[in-house]
This record gives structure tokens, sequence and C-alpha cells, in this order.
């Protein structure tokens, strides 16, 4: 997102906050923490952000994860109490929100990228305030709202997309996103459409020494594909060994019994 047009407008950061809130209000009405929310689980669409990348996802009355040095999450969009280690509930996601809009805005990350260090990084989420330079004023005090350290002092989640979408309305109507942005979308959903047919594959043919290009799946629709004729049947290298009968065994009584008799 911001490699191709750099850090978002303003109004394009509210648009971000209100639907980011809608999809964890959605989460967390469902009972599930997603506890992983950074940029690159987040989808730009023309229609508005999702939420992808369901895989830490736990339960909202799931305790903490008891194997030792077990660390769930991304060391610069963590929560403090993922850091922690104390109880993960839905606030929790609120403050890697806030961070995701920090990026959104400046381009960096709020407590240090990953030149910082894992560690240091994880000291100034718990200890230290996020660097929110260069964001507009009443973005930023929205912002801090949800980097309170204490889970209890963040914003609560209808409030902040009550919040975002009167803050977006105000900034003016038209599409969220950047117009460079939106054409960047558009050509990456026209390249993903002309995927839809596979591409020739090139085998080689050892017997006129040369390759071809081919294509894994028929072409033709509703034509009859014929079946090729079956090879030549080839036989094994083992001769056959006809089968040998065991020899009945005579009657030893006499006279022979009548079962015998009838047998011969």
């Amino acid at each position: 997102m911001t490699r191709i047009g750099g850090p978002l407008p303003e109004r394009s950061v509210w648009h971000l906050a209100a639907g980011l809130g809608r999809a964890l209000r959605s989460i967390h009405g469902c009972g599930l923490v997603h506890r992983d929310l950074k940029p690159s689980n987040v989808m730009l669409t023309v229609n508005g952000p999702r939420v992808i990348d369901f895989g830490v996802a736990r339960a909202a009355d799931a305790g903490v994860l008891t194997r030792t040095g077990a660390m769930v999450g991304s060391p610069g969009y963590m929560s403090p109490e993922q850091i922690l280690g104390a109880e993960i509930t839905g606030p929790s996601d609120v403050f890697s929100l806030g961070l995701v809009l920090v990026f959104a805005a400046t381009g960096r990350q709020a407590f240090g990228g990953p030149d910082s260090g894992v560690h240091a990084v994880m000291l100034r989420v718990t200890q230290d305030d996020p660097d929110l330079d260069g964001m507009p004023e009443p973005l930023a005090r929205f912002v801090g709202r949800c980097l309170a350290k204490r889970p209890e002092d963040r914003i609560a989640l209808p409030e902040l997309v009550a919040s975002a979408e009167a803050a977006g309305a105000e900034a003016g109507s038209g599409a969220w996103l950047p117009g460079g942005l939106m054409a960047e979308l558009g050509r990456h959903a026209a390249a993903l459409l002309d995927l839809e047919e596979p591409p020739p594959t090139r085998v080689d043919d050892p017997a006129a020494g040369r390759g071809g290009d081919v294509h894994a799946l028929p072409t033709a629709h509703g034509a009859r594909v014929t079946p090729s004729p079956p090879g030549p049947r080839r036989r094994s290298r083992h001769p056959r060994v006809p089968h040998r009968r065991r020899p009945s065994r005579r009657c030893r009584r006499r006279p022979p019994c009548r079962r015998c008799r009838r047998h011969g």
C-alpha cells in the first residue's frame, strides 16, 4: 500500500479505521479475537478494507497459551498484554488497529521498525509513548485512544466506528482511496482475470528431439474427444508355468468306498 502511493491521506485513513472497526465488531460478535491484525492481514478493495488471515484467532473466553516461550502475533503490532502474556481480549485488537492506522498515515511503525530489534520494539510497546509525528491532530487524538496501555482505557468499538464514520463523511465524498491506488487495484483485478485460462505447458518430444507447446486442458468446448487406441500388450519376460494338478489320492480301503468307485 505505502510502497505504491506512499502514506494515505487523512480521509482514506478515517475510512480505513471505520472499515477495520466494523470488521473487528463482527469478529468479536462471533466470540473471537483476531490477535494478529497488521497491514499484511488487511486487504484493500474498491469497496473498503477486508480483514484476512485468521490463523491465530482464538475464542475470547479462552485462556492464554500455556506453552513456555510461546508468542502469538507480530512484535510491531502486538498489544502490551500480548507481550506480557496476560489475558487477551477484544481491546487487544483495538490496539493493533491503532498501530495499523499509524502505518497507513505515516508509512512507519509507531514503536520502531524491524531494524530496531524485536526486544527493543516490545519494550517500547509496554513502556513508551507511540510516535505519532506527522499525523493530523484529530487523527492523532483518535489513534492515541486506541493505543492506551491499559485495555480498559482504550476506545470501545461502537464509539470507534461511529467517530471514524463521522470524520470520514466530513472529509468529503467519492472513492475512499486515492486515484492512483484505485487504478493499481484495477490492474491487479485485470491480471487475475487473465489467469482464468491456463498457459500452455512446454514438453519435450524425445522421438523428434525438440520441444513443443501443448495445452494441459482441451480448449475446444463441446467437442467429442476420441480416445486413443490401446497400444500393443506387452508380454511378460517370465514364461508362464503350467498349473500342475495334484495327483488324486487312491482310496486305501478294501473294497474301495462308494465315492472312489464313482470317480475312478
